[in-house]
């Protein structure tokens, strides 16, 4: 028995060269390797299993495991992007022929059920840390100061003093430590009344604001900036945001992201935080978090919207909705016709449209701490069709003058254009007639010429012919 509880210690004792790092699930975390200097072959193992390696003059090759896919070498140390759970185990770094053993512990706070507790209702907090072994001790820091030396803390019942930020501290076998947070709220119980006046008390009794959380209204498809709200922080080390309390991003040396679509959305400006392209599912909770001080803010996405859409019809139907995105109904919600007078309600209806409904609308938000937001849509009325009796259907004499002049002027214009083409025709035709014409006669002419020099030609040679001999005997 003394042999087995000897082994069992022996296999829970850290190398004494062995380094310990922390990682939080779906963010980054890099393991040094722990050469100072810039190794010509370096491999990097898993569980002792190869995930790089490095030879001198050549390329970087890994293998096709998953946390091979997401890791990278930086320099000689790895990085390890969109970490899991299951990546928590022992890496070792050899380099130029020593090896480097350390150790990876991922941690998780959360609690059971998620969300917004109930006053009453039943909790659980559990600080999960993921590894081969238990060579760690957890505890966790109430709101209040006082310490729960265990990973678990059971909330039963819920109380009002349960609502703040718990504090989840991981300290490994060597002394080094890693801290997390975890913001509850809390809301009150919902309070017994009357069925009458059960309708007028709801809003009340759901879930208040923290006193000092900030509200901040957005639009569909554009930018906001979340001003972080913490005072008397010259330099914070550690700046993190929160949304619905997942973890968006962390800034200490290096600023790392988690993997969700709003994260991929999000930067820095400063302490603040910029969300670019904001959809109606951005909308909820945002907490701002530097050196273990918080600020949470509420972030509403409104859009106010015509159905249908584009220039509306007098006489037809058509509805005005003003949309806001939120987690809870904390909010009040106002139209301003355009002639200024007001409809306390999201949605207005148009049955009929009138040309009296055209201008711009204004839809004004209101939060339930008095922070309110105004949005506009304008709307285009189109006069509907003059409709007329079966007796007007008969056209007056006036009607008829009209038509009858109207004809007439068509008909004019029509033999207007007719003629202008016919006197182009025969202007056409006179042209090539006088053209034929000279050329008739120019051919006459020539005719004639050729004509009169075979005459001259034939007159010339008959006086030039011989006188016969027998006529010249005779004549002496």
């Amino acid at each position: 028995m003394k042999i087995v509880v000897f082994l069992g210690f022996a296999l829970n004792v850290l190398p004494a060269a062995a380094k310990v790092f922390f990682g939080h699930v779906d963010q980054k975390v890099t393991v040094e390797c722990g050469d100072s200097t810039k190794p010509q072959n370096l491999e990097w193992l898993y569980n002792g299993k190869r995930v790089w390696i490095i030879i001198r003059n050549g390329f970087p090759s890994r293998v096709q495991s998953d946390i091979a896919k997401r890791s990278n070498i930086r320099g000689s140390n790895l990085e390890i992007n969109s970490v899991k759970k299951e990546d928590a185990g022992k890496f070792t770094c050899r380099a130029d022929g020593k090896s480097h053993d350390h150790w990876l512990y991922i941690v998780s706070a959360v609690v059971t059920p998620s969300g917004v507790l109930q006053e009453g209702s039943d909790a659980s907090l559990q600080c999960e840390v993921h590894n081969l072994d238990q060579r760690i001790t957890v505890k966790w820091q109430r709101p209040d100061g006082s310490l729960i030396h265990d990973k678990t803390v059971d909330l039963k019942p819920v109380k009002t003093s349960h609502g703040g930020t718990w504090t989840c501290e991981v300290t490994a076998e060597g002394g080094e430590s890693f801290t997390t947070y975890l913001t509850i709220n809390v809301k009150p119980p919902a309070s017994t009344t009357t069925k009458s006046s059960l309708n007028l008390v709801t809003k009340e009794i759901l879930f208040p604001l923290p006193a000092a959380a900030k509200v901040s209204f957005g639009q569909v498809d554009q930018r906001i900036t979340l001003e972080c709200g913490i005072r008397f922080i010259p330099n914070p080390t550690i700046l993190e945001w929160f949304y619905n309390e997942e973890q968006v991003l962390r800034v200490e040396s290096i600023t790392s992201k988690a993997q969700s679509n709003i994260a991929k959305k999000c930067n820095t400006r400063g302490w603040n935080l910029e969300i670019n392209n904001l959809k109606k599912e951005d909308a909820g909770r945002f907490t701002c978090r530097a050196n273990w001080e918080s600020q949470e803010h509420w972030l509403y996405l409104v859009s106010a919207v015509v159905t249908p859409s584009g220039v509306l019809q007098e006489g037809s139907d058509a509805s005005l909705q003003c949309e806001v995105h939120n987690l809870d109904e904390r909010i009040t919600v106002k139209w301003q016709r355009p002639d200024g007078s007001l409809i306390h309600d999201k949605t207005v209806d148009l049955k009929p449209v009138k040309t009296s409904h055209g201008g711009t609308w204004k839809c004004e938000v209101t939060a339930e701490g008095g922070e309110s937001f105004t949005t506009s849509v304008t709307i285009n009325v189109k006069p509907s069709s003059p409709t007329t009796t079966k007796s007007f259907l008969i056209p007056t004499t006036k009607e008829i003058r009209l038509q009858s002049c109207s004809l007439l002027h068509l008909g004019l214009h029509w033999w207007i254009w007719v003629a202008l083409g016919a006197s182009y025709l025969v202007l056409s035709l006179l042209v090539i007639f006088v053209v034929l014409m000279s050329q008739r006669v120019r051919r006459r002419k020539k005719i004639q010429s050729q004509n009169a020099r075979c005459t001259q030609q034939v007159e010339y040679s008959l006086v030039q012919l011989p006188v016969p001999m027998d006529q010249a005997t005779n004549t002496g």
